[in-house]
């Protein structure tokens, strides 16, 4: 995560958090649209949950295989994901 400054998070983890909320938010609205457990998908691989993120990501794909950004954003979570867990 980012440096945190005299104890208080930094603001780019103040906006994860935002994100994760609004993503999580955006699932519980509409449990049927692949885009919305892609976007949660992405939200966790910044969080560094990755097996939540992989989860999430599968379920797009499986949610609607025909929806070819889900496909790519498989694509590119596997390469983002092995990427961050080098660092």
């Amino acid at each position: 995560m980012a440096r945190e400054v005299a104890g208080r998070p930094s603001s780019s983890d103040a906006l994860l958090l935002k994100a994760f909320a609004l993503a999580k938010r955006a699932v519980e609205l509409d449990q049927n649209d692949s885009t919305c457990f892609a976007l949660l998908g992405w939200v966790e691989l910044m969080r560094r949950s990755y097996d939540l993120a992989l989860q999430h990501m599968r379920r797009a794909v499986e949610m609607n295989p025909n929806n070819q950004w889900n496909v790519a954003d498989m694509e590119a979570f596997c390469f983002m994901s092995a990427k961050l867990k080098r660092r």
